[in-house]
């Protein structure tokens, strides 16, 4: 995808490799950071893994949500 200004919600998902989101959806997020802040955004993942999350997997997951709650409160710019 080249441009997403047309779009008002963008989602983006992926599935886990070696405890990381696909290339291809991280490529995405990064091609798009600017933009995206001034979308609707709705971020999910898919993994089959039934283990416990380790300390490591844990830490970071409370850094993304700390990182969402962060995005969450901007206030978006005025879209007309």
């Amino acid at each position: 995808m080249k441009d997403i200004a047309d779009y008002q919600l963008v989602i983006v998902g992926s599935g886990i490799q070696i405890h990381n989101w696909t290339g291809e959806a991280e490529k995405f997020l990064k091609d798009f950071q600017k933009e995206l802040r001034r979308k609707k955004l709705a971020l999910f993942v898919c993994c089959g893994s039934a283990q416990p999350l380790t300390e490591k997997e844990d830490e970071k997951l409370r850094h993304l949500k700390k990182q969402e709650e962060s995005i969450l409160r901007k206030k978006p710019p005025n879209m007309a």
